[in-house]
């Protein structure tokens, strides 16, 4: 079951370059049925674009209408 934006759940994400692999990462914490959930996943693209694309993807299904990815370099 996923968890939705209609569930109060927060929803973050973002993009990491770590040379010329684009990581994307997102997590939702909320309540099921009562009890804490989290889901999070993370995955590899060959362009921020994917990444982004795949992030916005993710937060829309949710019903997080409004999410704009954050891309953050290493330091």
């Amino acid at each position: 079951m996923l968890l939705r934006a209609e569930d109060n759940a927060r929803f973050s994400a973002h993009i990491e370059q770590n040379g010329a692999e684009f990581w994307a990462s997102y997590r939702i914490d909320g309540r099921l049925k009562g009890e804490p959930v989290s889901q999070s996943d993370r995955r590899m693209f060959a362009s921020e674009l994917e990444a982004s694309n795949w992030l916005v993807g993710e937060a829309e299904k949710r019903g997080f209408h409004d999410f704009e990815p954050e891309l953050r370099t290493p330091a």
